[in-house]
């Protein structure tokens, strides 16, 4: 078996083994958000008896890095059927891969999010930053220094994305490790079936025009006829320290919510420190994030753009 591309009529094929890997079924729903972002010419898979056994592909994505940007090779869709594993076949696909994205000779630099961290290593990325997921009791919250008063529009996520553009693009150039979102990755990422939203309302955008906006959805529950909803960040953005405070404000004030989880939040998330009572903010959980892999150092040192 070698590694090969794939075409865009084996897309359903190619998830097929990589859902299989991680044990998950793959849905119409899924096969479409996978369609608007995935590269073919990108993908490697080996193929057993012309049926793909393991996969792996890559984003075309550039990267914030301190003093500008870079291009980064992002390794996703990972997998090996559970019936082919042991034999060989990721260690193949992972050197063709760096192979390949060394000899095109755009990009540097390869990252990844891995499912399991003790894998990578072998293959020479290491850990490069950390992520925690946190829960705040909301009737707990007291700020330091009173957020300023700003004006807040709420709309439904797909409504704001062109408001949320330039708000992303200015932080994602002042905060190293956050990618950017050409194409339709600003679809893919206010993406919400309704069968994942788990009771919530749809995902709402809270932006402050041109300095912050708060991705979210909230549950409106009752225990022993007192309110005890709960909403879930999915990203929270500004530019500024006045405007994050701000929109934190309003989210952790939303009426009716008496907690708020923020799954995979920067580990040096400023919360905590904006409040009088740091602990009002629990950690759930720390866990690895972003992973990295010099693929060309002497480009790599040329991108740079700092001392």
């Amino acid at each position: 078996m070698e590694p090969a591309p794939i075409t865009a009529d084996e897309i359903a094929d190619f998830r097929g083994a990589v859902g299989a890997a991680f044990h998950h079924d793959t849905s119409e729903q899924d096969l479409e958000r996978l369609r608007t972002v995935l590269e073919p010419e990108r993908t490697l898979v080996l193929r057993d008896d012309g049926r793909i056994v393991a996969a792996t592909a890559i984003y075309t994505r550039r990267l914030s890095v301190p003093g500008g940007e870079v291009p980064v090779a992002g390794v996703t869709q990972v997998g090996v059927r559970p019936t082919h594993r042991r034999r060989g076949l990721l260690s193949a696909l992972m050197r063709r891969q760096l192979a390949d994205v060394h000899e095109a000779g755009g990009e540097a630099i390869a990252a990844l999010w891995a499912s399991e961290s003790v894998i990578y290593g072998r293959f020479g990325y290491g850990l490069a930053s950390s992520t925690v997921d946190l829960r705040i009791a909301t009737r707990d919250v007291a700020f330091r220094s009173e957020p300023p008063l700003a004006a807040i529009d709420l709309l439904p996520a797909p409504e704001a994305l062109d408001r949320l553009r330039p708000i992303h693009d200015a932080a994602r150039a002042e905060r190293p490790g956050m990618l950017d979102r050409a194409g339709q990755w600003w679809e893919f990422r206010i993406d919400d079936p309704e069968p994942e939203r788990n009771g919530a309302q749809a995902l709402r955008a809270a932006v402050i025009d041109g300095a912050a906006y708060a991705l979210y959805a909230a549950k409106t529950k009752f225990d022993d006829g007192q309110a005890a909803g709960e909403a879930t960040v999915r990203e929270i953005v500004a530019t500024t320290p006045e405007s994050y405070a701000a929109i934190w404000s309003f989210v952790l004030g939303l009426d009716l919510v008496r907690k708020v989880s923020y799954e995979l939040a920067a580990v040096d998330e400023p919360l905590p420190h904006m409040l009088t009572e740091a602990r009002t903010v629990k950690a759930d959980l720390y866990g690895d994030a972003l992973w990295l892999r010099l693929v060309d150092l002497p480009r790599a040192l040329r991108e740079r753009a700092y001392g």
